[in-house]
């Protein structure tokens, strides 16, 4: 049963959104690029897009009333014991960021994002976790947020004035780990909460500007035929085999954590298919793109 702190969350906050975003090259979404770059840097259609989803989605004609958190699934923390899923316990809200980047201009190494922390929403996700029988506890030991964390809200909201809770991935990188994780997560929607997974739909590093391309544009267009795929049980069975029934699947992802994050979004969705709010390439085979679930086509067009 929901606690009582949870019940009142519920009655004042409607149904939230699930959305995934492409979270890009490091910090290149704040900074003017170039060469391979270029196509991901501040003035990219996905950048200028993550800057105005906040509006699109709560502004004057979006389809939400703000929400009271954002919790936040990135593919840059796993959890420190496979079979196990962590919660960021932040020291403060003005604990300095994770720089987990390199080679970018020093200012890039001096970004903050001091949101607000709510222990309650803490306290409300272990609840959840561990209701669906998934092991879950807090981590003290990891100081705070990842860049697939920071730079899609510096875009989104740079105000920072909403609670930002981090969940990491399973070590495990079972795919049906995530999707439990997702549906687990799933009432926190009822209770004001936006589930916001950041990652790459394909992500190989070491295919950066190759000649040969088709690879990741069909796994991409399998990526977007799945998740828009109106049958929720032959969705989740498909994101379940992706490795198998999506094209070139090792090749797109040879290591999943950046993948997985869109399940974890997808199953949060219930029996809500995506809709896709952008798309875009960086380097030629990385996609800046963004899914939505819960929108209904209510939020003003792009």
């Amino acid at each position: 049963q929901p606690t009582t702190a949870a019940a009142a969350m519920a009655g004042r906050m409607a149904r939230q959104p699930a959305l995934f975003v492409g979270h890009g090259g490091g910090p290149m979404f704040l900074l003017e690029g170039s060469g391979a770059f270029k196509d991901g840097d501040r003035n990219s259609p996905a950048a200028i897009s993550l800057r105005g989803v906040w509006d699109k989605l709560y502004g004057a004609r979006g389809a939400f009333e703000p929400p009271r958190a954002v919790l936040v699934v990135s593919a840059h923390w796993e959890g420190s014991t496979p079979g196990k899923v962590e919660v960021l316990e932040r020291p403060g809200p003005n604990a300095p960021l994770l720089f987990d980047y390199y080679g970018f201009p020093p200012e890039t190494y001096e970004y903050t994002y001091n949101a607000p922390q709510d222990r309650a929403l803490t306290d409300r996700v272990l609840e959840l976790l561990r209701g669906a029988g998934i092991r879950a506890e807090t981590n003290a030991g990891r100081k705070s947020f990842d860049h697939g964390v920071y730079i899609p809200l510096l875009l989104m909201r740079p105000q920072a004035d909403v609670p930002i809770l981090q969940v990491s991935l399973d070590a495990s990188l079972d795919p049906e780990a995530h999707l439990a994780l997702g549906r687990a997560l799933a009432p926190l929607r009822d209770e004001g909460v936006l589930i916001l997974g950041s990652g790459m739909t394909v992500h190989n590093m070491h295919e950066r500007m190759p000649s040969d391309t088709a690879w990741a544009h069909e796994f991409q267009s399998w990526l977007d035929e799945t998740v828009t795929n109106p049958n929720v049980a032959d969705r989740q069975a498909m994101l379940r085999a992706w490795e198998k029934q999506g094209p070139h699947a090792r090749r797109a992802h040879p290591r999943e954590e950046h993948l997985l994050p869109i399940l974890v979004t997808q199953a949060a969705a219930g029996a809500e298919p995506a809709e896709r709010l952008w798309d875009g390439w960086m380097a030629r085979t990385f996609p800046l793109n963004a899914f939505l679930w819960g929108g209904n086509a209510e939020c003003e067009s792009s």
